[in-house]
């Protein structure tokens, strides 16, 4: 394997190619292209400081920031990010994903083909891609360079990261909430089947000062083959940070305006296994705020407390999903959720 010829490159080297001047800021025309503006003067319009020189670089960041930055953090974000040349004919038939680093600053590498450092402090996402991995797989490239790093430095700067999957129609979002290995991936592939619309299996943000307001973190659903066989569904084999084999589905892309959506529920993952088919129960406010710790991760506590949100959700429509091994009856509960609100 030969060094890559371009390096990244540092804001004070300069740049091989064109470079928008610091100054200057991205903003979407709400067609998912981004365009070049003075800098901001209304902190509530979509802005961010833009030094990527390629086109396809340039398309991919406008897709993902339409119509959801509206907080001064995400004002000030700076992406920069490069495309470099290598001399290799293929990549590894294998491909595997390396973080590093801890709150605030984050490092995501692939092999000699991708490199992103994310520093969450300063709104900073600094990456590089080789031509053969973005030619390859541009989803992949794009996830790693623009979506999970944007996610990252928003769980910094005013949003709430939760531990859950979210299905969204007509009325919202509901937002399903469930430990590790609870069945939320299953629940969302399959109402990913039946024609819902899913914005992850994982984590979804909350802005912390109007707990409406939802945004997909990564928007990805992997699932064990036999999941993936049962449902019918095509992905790609993968494996996870944890040596598991999954798949991830090959969810088609979607309007950037489409990856933000509003609260209608909260369901928590119950008993599967419980005989006499799907159903929910409404839960108390005391009994939401005491299951909600049940599927707490660490990240939910990296940059503050979910707790005002707690509080706040738990005076909204929330429900337990017990009898889920009934997968058709889930979704169809799920389904009715989204279309009216509310049972």
């Amino acid at each position: 394997m030969t060094p890559r010829r371009n390096p990244p490159v540092s804001p004070n080297q300069g740049s091989p190619s064109r470079v928008i001047d610091n100054c200057s800021t991205i903003a979407s025309d709400g067609d998912g292209q981004p365009s070049i503006r003075p800098a901001a003067t209304n902190p509530g319009e979509q802005r961010c400081c833009l030094d990527v020189p390629d086109e396809c670089l340039r398309g991919m960041v406008g897709k993902y920031l339409d119509g959801v930055a509206k907080n001064n953090r995400e004002g000030r974000l700076t992406i920069r990010l490069r495309l470099v040349e290598d001399n290799l004919s293929d990549l590894p038939d294998s491909l595997q994903e390396h973080w590093s680093g801890a709150p605030p600053r984050f490092t995501v590498r692939v092999g000699d083909h991708l490199e992103t450092t994310i520093d969450v402090g300063k709104a900073v996402i600094d990456g590089w891609v080789s031509e053969n991995l973005l030619d390859a797989l541009p989803e992949t490239a794009a996830r790693l360079l623009i979506e999970a790093p944007l996610a990252t430095v928003r769980a910094g700067g005013g949003w709430q990261v939760v531990h859950a999957a979210t299905v969204v129609g007509p009325r919202g979002a509901v937002v399903i909430r469930g430990a590790s290995d609870s069945g939320k991936s299953t629940l969302a592939a399959a109402a990913w089947k039946a024609g819902l619309e899913v914005l992850g299996d994982e984590s979804v943000l909350v802005r912390q000062t109007d707990h409406h307001e939802l945004v997909a973190a990564v928007r990805e659903v992997l699932v064990r083959s036999e999941t993936a066989d049962m449902l019918n569904l095509d992905g790609d084999r993968i494996v996870t940070t944890g040596g598991e084999p999954k798949l991830r589905l090959k969810l088609p892309p979607i309007e950037a305006s489409r990856r933000s959506a509003t609260h209608a529920a909260t369901v928590f993952l119950g008993d599967r296994s419980q005989p006499g088919g799907a159903r929910l129960t409404p839960l108390s406010p005391g009994a939401f705020e005491a299951g909600f710790d049940t599927a707490e991760i660490p990240q939910e506590r990296w940059y503050g407390s979910p707790e005002p949100l707690v509080r706040d959700w738990a005076l909204r429509p929330a429900y337990r999903l017990d009898g889920a091994v009934d997968l058709d009856g889930a979704v169809a509960l799920i389904g009715r959720l989204v279309h009216e609100g509310g049972l």
